[in-house]
């Protein structure tokens, strides 16, 4: 059959250090994890309805990722290949997905750094740009990784993992192509990429971070909070200080999405002016605190999972007699 192939274009850009200086082995892992990204995404392989489909990159129009803010970003081209017959239409779904891959996996191995805000593909073929597609994942909520993981007690450790590891995991997971969720590890990642869709914080923020937390960790109707504290501190190694604290950390997480769902929930109206408001002001940084805790939980969980090479967890009771 006739190999088919579709070329396009978009900007993707490294994180911009405008609120907090990187740590240098922060900005190590970030020039070593875009490296390792032009190698590990040089050609990717997937199927579709029994059918190859290959995506190649070329990284030759990307500058070095940390001379650059957010508006000075670098271009990456694409390339879509395959005998699918439909491939030509389906071409932006394709990238789509794979550019969601790169996304989540890239954040999940280095925090931050890649950002897919409000992207625009260009189609080489015909020199144009698609206006009605594009892809708009923000790197933001990883970034509460630069202010936290300085702090002498900082829980959970988020650790700097292989790019090459955390995209073989992904891949096995088969949730490329997938349109609805049949597992936790999939409403995890669905319910992220909502999340990562909306630029700024909105109410709705606690819904995707709490409904993820629930599906990775396989919460129980019954005793939802208490469950799931316990599991997180049974997975996540509970700190031997400070364990109270964190303990009524993630408790107040839970009160703010019950106080949303529920309608009692001190909505700021946005646009946000907190200069000309301490209590917005102060309001504002507690809410993005839980809200960057509550990705610091996923962020820490999905890499431990990584590092075992786990598709699910799953807990049992146990008992003992005395």
């Amino acid at each position: 059959m006739k190999i088919s192939t579709k070329k396009y274009s978009i900007l993707i850009s490294p994180p911009d250090f405008i609120t907090y200086q990187p740590s240098e082995d922060y900005e190590r892992a970030l020039l070593n994890i875009w490296i390792e990204a032009s190698k590990v995404f040089e050609s990717s392989d997937f199927y579709f309805e029994n059918e190859k489909v290959n995506i190649k990159t070329d990284w030759k129009k990307n500058h070095h990722p940390l001379e650059h803010s957010i508006e000075e970003s670098s271009e990456l081209i694409l390339s879509v290949n395959g005998t699918y017959e439909h491939l030509e239409e389906l071409s932006t779904f394709f990238l789509n997905r794979f550019l969601e891959m790169m996304f989540i996996t890239m954040n999940i191995s280095v925090p931050g750094s890649l950002n897919l805000y409000n992207r625009e593909l260009k189609d080489l073929d015909n020199d144009s740009h698609l206006n009605n597609w594009g892809i708009s994942l923000t790197s933001s909520p990883f970034e509460h990784f630069w202010e936290v993981s300085r702090e002498p007690n900082d829980w959970p450790k988020i650790e700097f993992i292989s790019l090459e590891k955390v995209v073989n995991w992904y891949k096995n997971l088969n949730v490329s192509f997938k349109q609805k969720a049949s597992s936790n590890i999939d409403r995890c990642f669905f319910a992220l990429i909502n999340y990562c869709q909306e630029n700024s914080f909105s109410p709705s923020s606690f819904i995707w971070i709490t409904h993820s937390l629930e599906a990775l960790y396989d919460t129980p109707r019954n005793g939802i909070i208490e469950n799931l504290k316990n599991r997180i501190f049974l997975f996540l190694d509970e700190p031997s200080s400070h364990s109270k604290k964190l303990r009524k950390k993630i408790g107040d997480l839970y009160d703010f999405r019950s106080d949303f769902v529920h309608g009692t929930m001190e909505i700021a109206r946005m646009p946000f002016f907190e200069n000309l408001d301490k209590e917005l002001e102060d309001y504002m940084i507690r809410v993005n605190d839980l809200s960057g805790f509550g990705i610091m939980l996923l962020l820490a969980t999905i890499q431990k999972m990584v590092s075992n090479d786990a598709k699910e967890l799953v807990f049992y009771e146990k008992y003992e007699f005395e």
